[in-house]
């Protein structure tokens, strides 16, 4: 009987991975398919821990740390000093940056002429899931990518960017196939366009 549930168990676990990998296809995203699977974070190039305030004032510490949720009081800590969650903006610890967005905090990617965000939220199934926030400069409207259409609108004033994505499906998902951050590199090379 052990046996017996011990590969019961098994051939369950293996068709659990099977479905999930079968759906992570990387071709290009279609409706209901995650952007989040096409980034990854990059690099910042300051590495300093520090909270921006929402009066613009940058407040530099050692440690810095948020809490929030139901049974945390929203605040942020420098050096072990607490500052409400609705006075900041957003803040770096670990050189990841965070911005405060609709009282949580997205974690930034990308960082330049287009800001890449990722957020967790809870999906239609109760379930959580990952969206990719595009934003064009540091005080630009923040919008969730839900199609290639929105990237090409994003990046058409770079021609070299908008060639990456300007594609039949069919090519987009073979540049998929062969890179899979070409979303990513996308905005990399319209950040790099002068």
């Amino acid at each position: 009987m052990r046996n017996y549930f011990k590969s019961n168990i098994s051939f369950l676990f293996v068709l659990i991975i099977s479905v999930n990998v079968s759906r992570c296809k990387t071709a290009a995203p279609e409706p209901g398919i995650s952007f989040y699977l096409f980034f990854k974070e990059t690099p910042p190039s300051d590495k300093r821990s520090f909270v921006i305030m929402k009066d613009s004032t940058i407040v530099y510490g050692t440690k810095v740390d948020a809490s929030y949720g139901l049974l945390a009081k929203d605040a942020v800590k420098v050096d072990g000093r607490s500052i409400p969650a609705n006075q900041v903006q957003g803040f770096q610890s670990k050189g990841i940056y965070y911005k405060s967005i609709d009282n949580n905090y997205a974690k930034r990617l990308i960082h330049g002429k287009i800001n890449v965000y990722e957020k967790t939220r809870v999906g239609s199934r109760g379930m959580a899931e990952h969206v990719i926030l595009m934003q064009k400069g540091n005080n630009g409207n923040l919008e969730e990518l839900m199609n290639v259409d929105q990237l090409k609108v994003l990046v058409s004033d770079c021609s070299e960017a908008y060639e990456m994505v300007n594609k039949s499906d069919k090519d987009l998902k073979k540049d998929m196939r062969k890179e899979r951050y070409h979303f990513q590199n996308t905005i990399l090379t319209y950040n790099g366009c002068s």
